[in-house]
């Protein structure tokens, strides 16, 4: 399997659901070996930053990723739909600090992905290996990630609330066409009492029904309710995806978590990476069971 990379560049304009700024995204092809790169295009200068787990400055409600020039927040979403969609490579132009939110989920990055189009790229794609588990708590909250043929990503939630109906459960055993028709659409969501709160530190400014789950007390808000009666673990599931994917590569391992968040989800690659014994970086023809990474006809550049 080869390394990809988009066709054409696309844009998608939106607000930032920290920030409430506009903000306008394009995707562009770049070169095999060079990652996924973020341009900031309304800065002096116009300053990069490559995707990286050393890079996460920030997870409260969104990860933010920093260099010494600039800084790019709320990446979960975009880089979940780069990973579906197999994208090794990729140049990404922001003209504000933040990703735009759209509707709360990665089905209009995966939309976005689709109208610029993947090619592959002669050189081989990398995969990283999980040779044994590695595991970090923060209180009763747990992520860990073990040895496993394919990506698997398996959450559990348990909130004392009536829309959760209990502990949700979610198993994605990883494939492109999987992601894409039952975990894309699930949307961020948060509760109403919380919204003042956040608003007095600068986050949620752009927050609305229109992009994201809002529940009080007893019920979900949003006048079409939910996407899936388990939208919100789903959702967690599309959050490690892209947390994972800081990285730059697909892991190949089973992450397992109880009642993740963006930090233990960065706590947990971070452990990872410092332990070289805990993994491997192999090809394809090296995995006992390929990745499906299923789409439609790709060319070869």
């Amino acid at each position: 399997m080869r390394q990809r990379t988009v066709e054409q560049s696309v844009f998608l304009t939106g607000v930032g659901v920290h920030s409430g700024r506009k903000v306008t995204l394009g995707v562009h092809a770049a070169p095999p070996n060079s990652g996924i790169v973020f341009e900031r295009v309304d800065l002096p200068g116009s300053p990069t930053l490559k995707i990286s787990p050393e890079r996460v400055a920030d997870t409260q409600l969104a990860t933010r990723l920093q260099s010494e020039a600039c800084s790019v927040s709320t990446v979960e979403h975009l880089l979940a739909a780069a990973a579906a969609m197999g994208i090794d490579n990729l140049r990404i132009t922001l003209d504000a600090e933040e990703v735009p939110i759209v509707d709360g989920s990665a089905a209009p990055f995966m939309m976005l992905f689709a109208d610029a189009g993947i090619q592959s790229q002669r050189v081989s794609k990398r995969f990283l290996r999980v040779l044994k588990t590695v595991r970090v708590e923060d209180g009763n909250k747990f992520a860990q990630i073990s040895p496993a043929d394919q990506p698997i990503i398996d959450i559990e939630l348990a909130y004392d609330h009536p829309a959760f109906r209990g502990a949700l459960t979610t198993r994605m055993m990883f494939s492109t066409h999987q992601f894409n028709k039952q975990y894309a659409r699930a949307r961020t969501y948060g509760f109403v009492q919380d919204v003042e709160t956040l608003r007095k530190k600068g986050l949620a400014l752009g927050g609305s029904y229109a992009n994201a789950v809002v529940m009080d007390e007893y019920r979900v808000l949003n006048r079409e309710g939910l996407r899936f009666e388990d939208e919100m673990v789903r959702h967690k599931a599309l959050d490690a995806l892209g947390d994972l994917y800081i990285l730059g590569a697909c892991i190949v391992g089973e992450f397992k978590a109880y009642m993740p968040g963006h930090g233990i989800n960065n706590d947990l690659l971070r452990a990872l990476m410092a332990d070289q014994s805990a993994y491997e970086w192999v090809r394809e023809s090296e995995l006992s069971t390929p990745v499906d990474f299923a789409l439609e006809p790709i060319s070869a550049a």
